[in-house]
C-alpha cells in the first residue's frame, strides 16, 4: 500500500517536529497533537473547549494514549496550537485525505463520453468559525473533492483581500491533469482560467452580471445559435430534471454546446452551458424564472 492508503492521523501527526526547547518539557509533542486533533475531530473548536472536552473524558484518554503521565491543560494546549507549524501539518493532512479506496475515488470523478476519467474538484472561500472570538478572524480557500467533501488544500486570505487574491497560490504547484476545478462567479477571472490550463487542468467558472459584457456574449449561442455558433463543430445537449416538493414545481434545464468559442478571446473556452431553472408555486400559480 502506498501512504495514503495505509497512514493513520497519528502518523501524519508525527511529522511536525518539536519546536520547543529540551528543557521543562511535562508532555511528549505527540501527546500534545494527539489530544489537540482529537478534541477537534469531538466538535471542540478553541482551546478553552478542548481542555474541558479532556477533562470530561481524562479516564478514556488515559486509556487510549500511550501512558500520559498527566493531561495537558488548557494553557499548555493553548501554547502547542501557538507554536505548530501550520503549513507542514496542512502538507502532511492534504496527503492523509487523498483517495483510499476505490469507492471513494469513484465519488471524486467524472466519465466522460469517449471514457476519459476527470477528477472533479472545487475552490471554496469560508471563515473559520469560532476564530474572531480568539483574535483575528480567519477567511480560507480550500480545495475540495467534489464526491466526498474532504479538503485537499486550503490557504489563508490576507485582510480586506478577495478570495480570488489567495486561490493561484493555492493551486500552484498543484498537477491538476484530468482535473476539472469549479468555482463560484467571483472567481471567474481570465488569468485563474489560463493557470489551470498551464498546470494541465480544465476549469468550469459560472458567468453573472458582474461580468455583463461576456455574459451577453454567450447569450448570443443559445439567442441566435445560427449566427454565434459553427455548424460543422457544434453539438447540442439538453438534460433536464423535474421535481415536486414542499408545494413546488422545479423544472432544471441545462442546455450546452460546443460551438465555436474562440471568438469570445477566453483561455480554453470549448463549451458553453445555460441553466434555467423554472419554479411554480402550486398554491397560488406563481412562476419564476432565472437563467445562469
Amino acid at each position: 500500500m502506498d501512504y495514503a492508503q495505509d497512514s493513520t492521523l497519528f502518523d501524519v501527526l508525527a511529522v511536525l517536529l518539536d519546536p520547543r526547547k529540551a528543557r521543562g518539557k511535562r508532555h511528549p509533542w505527540l501527546l500534545l497533537l494527539t489530544v489537540l486533533a482529537a478534541g477537534l475531530a469531538s466538535g471542540q473548536q478553541t482551546a478553552h473547549a478542548i481542555a474541558r472536552w479532556v477533562v470530561l473524558h481524562a479516564d478514556t484518554l488515559r486509556t487510549a494514549l500511550p501512558d500520559p503521565i498527566r493531561l495537558p491543560s488548557e494553557s499548555t494546549l493553548l501554547r502547542t496550537l501557538r507554536q505548530i507549524d501550520h503549513q507542514v501539518l496542512e502538507h502532511a493532512v492534504a496527503q492523509l485525505n487523498q483517495p483510499q479506496t476505490p469507492a471513494e475515488e469513484r465519488a471524486d470523478r467524472v466519465v466522460t463520453p469517449v471514457g476519459t476519467i476527470l477528477q472533479a474538484q472545487t475552490v471554496d472561500g469560508k471563515a473559520a468559525r469560532g476564530a474572531t472570538a480568539c483574535g483575528m478572524a480567519t477567511h480560507l480557500v480550500s480545495l475540495v473533492g467534489h464526491g466526498r467533501g474532504v479538503v485537499l488544500a486550503q490557504a489563508a486570505v490576507e485582510r480586506k483581500r478577495s478570495d480570488l487574491s489567495a486561490v493561484p497560490a493555492l493551486l500552484r504547484g498543484r498537477d491538476l491533469t484530468d482535473t476539472v476545478i469549479t468555482m463560484d462567479a467571483l472567481l471567474t477571472h481570465r488569468a485563474l482560467a489560463q493557470q489551470i490550463i498551464d498546470q494541465h487542468g480544465y476549469s468550469l467558472m459560472i458567468v453573472t452580471a458582474n461580468q455583463a459584457r461576456l455574459r451577453d456574449n454567450l447569450a448570443w449561442f443559445f439567442d441566435y445559435p445560427a449566427i454565434a455558433a459553427d455548424p460543422d463543430r457544434e453539438r447540442w445537449d439538453r438534460v433536464q430534471t423535474v421535481t415536486r416538493a414542499h408545494g413546488r414545481l422545479e423544472i432544471r434545464t441545462l442546455d450546452c454546446t460546443t460551438g465555436d468559442c474562440t471568438w469570445l478571446g477566453w483561455p480554453g473556452a470549448t463549451h458553453v452551458a445555460r441553466r434555467t431553472c423554472e419554479r411554480h408555486v402550486l398554491k397560488t400559480g406563481r412562476v419564476s424564472r432565472a437563467v445562469t
